[in-house]
């Protein structure tokens, strides 16, 4: 019986991990689409890692090392409302909820 449960537990972390990879890469297409775009190195600069955990907590990192996203966030750009970050990662939330 404790073998069945392991092999259950694994399948749901498995499928838990792919659910979360699909949703990691539909976050980071709708950021990179999102963002700005002047020269495109805002837009290029998002990367996200997934990190499903055994512990009922799923991790997703997502970051921008471009000096000046924030300023993009903050609404320094016509291209995009300020929070489009936020909205965008609401969407992405929302889409992977239905």
């Amino acid at each position: 019986m404790a073998s069945s449960a392991n092999a259950t537990r694994r399948e749901l972390a498995q499928e838990i991990g792919k659910d979360l990879s699909q949703f990691t890469e539909d976050l980071v297409k709708g950021l990179r689409a999102a963002t700005p775009k002047r020269s495109g190195r805002a837009a290029a600069g998002w990367t996200a890692s997934a990190k499903p955990g055994y512990d009922n907590y799923n991790t997703v990192v997502t970051q921008n090392s471009v000096p000046y996203i924030q300023r993009l966030n903050e609404g320094y750009s016509k291209q995009a409302p300020a929070g489009y970050v936020e909205k965008t990662i609401d969407e992405t939330l929302r889409k992977s909820n239905k």
